[in-house]
């Protein structure tokens, strides 16, 4: 009884006026893969991508088609950091195929399952892809505007005596990079087929000296130049993070290190499941436990409702009217969903009952419509996890 009462003055404390609760919550992947676990990784070829322009401020840019030996630094990496990804997922187990580091297109998968030898075991699906890549440079001269001016510090308080404007010229360098990432996955049982082709687009831009722009862009179909492409579901990807170099202008390989590390990011959240906040709105019932549930006391809050709404609570009043037990079961069914996926079953009885007491409100329904979404999230997420198409 102690517990509960220092929850209950917690609670009231936060004030009553919080009429919302933060729950974290799993979802499905956007890109959804029921049925595959083992996973192998094969190439990604990379190449210069010439038909892409940036704009530099006062200065030319000067384009650079990399070598060779970047260019398969850059696929290493792209390949790599797509394992390192996957490997840290709960979701998906990385294993080997013989030949796939030489498969980065449907030609080259061909090749391999046509052998009379291919087996995959217990590889469920193969990723493998291409990358372009861009990267610019620009040396170049900026003409800004700035103020100056002159203080007097001789009195009680500074004041400006005179302020005026120059035109003031800098050097600088500039570093533009794009990288372009399409992803494809293969899936090998129950029968050969494409699950889908997603791409990613990775910018960054910095100068000597300062900070860098980074660009947020959305995979999917993509095309440019003389055209490349994926189909498929389209998935985002944000880069965020520090500077992979500081002060100057990064080496080419360090941009496509960071920009590739991004890549795999975006990607692999593309496929795994995720968590995120969502906002629940509390109703407007019984005190007590909307308050426990405000202080996060959900299962002292689910315990308390349960006997209200059976009616077994000394020193509570009977319902008047069958929709006055409504927001009481509604509070029933959230403090059951904030209590995770084992409790979502006792969350959709009271949601259901509440929607009974009390058909003609929306709010109530909202609840069961949510609990049913997350139910079958979790469902697809132990198929994620667990299953094997045989």
């Amino acid at each position: 009884m102690k517990k509960l009462t220092v929850l209950i003055s917690a609670a009231l404390l936060c004030g009553c006026a919080v009429d919302t609760v933060k729950l974290r919550v799993t979802v499905p992947a956007k890109t959804r893969i029921v049925g595959v676990r083992g996973v192998a990784v094969g190439g990604f070829k990379a190449e210069n991508l010439d038909a892409w322009q940036a704009n530099a401020e006062g200065a030319g840019w000067n384009r650079h088609r990399l070598p060779g030996s970047d260019l398969r630094a850059i696929s290493d990496g792209v390949k790599n950091d797509l394992l390192g990804k996957l490997a840290e997922t709960p979701f998906y187990s990385v294993m080997d195929l013989e030949g796939q580091e030489k498969i980065f297109d449907m030609d080259g998968l061909a090749g391999l399952v046509g052998q009379p030898t291919f087996k995959p075991g217990t590889v469920d699906a193969l990723i493998f892809g291409r990358c372009w890549v861009g990267y610019l440079e620009a040396d170049g001269v900026k003409h800004e505007k700035v103020t100056l001016e002159d203080w007097d510090y001789r009195g009680p308080e500074a004041r400006i005596t005179a302020s005026r404007e120059e035109l003031v010229a800098s050097d600088y360098k500039t570093a533009s990079a794009v990288l372009v990432v399409q992803y494809t996955a293969v899936r090998f049982r129950p029968r050969l087929e494409i699950l889908f082709v997603t791409t990613t687009v990775q910018s960054l831009r910095q100068d000597e000296g300062g900070g860098m722009v980074i660009s947020k862009t959305r995979g999917g179909a993509f095309g440019m130049g003389g055209g490349f492409g994926g189909g498929g579901r389209e998935g985002k990807s944000e880069s965020t993070g520090s500077k992979p170099a500081g002060g100057t202008v990064p080496l080419a390989l360090e941009v496509f290190s960071y920009l590739s590390h991004e890549a795999a990011n975006g990607f692999v959240e593309q496929i795994s499941p995720t968590t995120t906040e969502i906002e629940i709105e509390v109703a407007d019932g019984d005190k007590t436990s909307a308050n426990l549930i405000r202080a996060g006391a959900y299962r002292e809050a689910s315990r308390l409702l349960r006997q209200i709404t059976q009616n077994q609570k000394q020193g509570t009043r009977a319902y008047k009217k069958t929709e006055d037990r409504a927001p009481d079961l509604y509070n029933l069914g959230l403090a059951w969903e904030a209590q995770g996926p084992a409790y979502y079953e006792d969350a959709i009885i009271a949601y259901r009952k509440a929607v009974e007491s009390d058909p003609e409100t929306v709010f109530f329904a909202s609840g069961l419509g949510r609990i049913a979404r997350l139910l079958e999230g979790t469902n697809l997420i132990e198929l994620q996890k667990g299953a094997r198409n045989e």
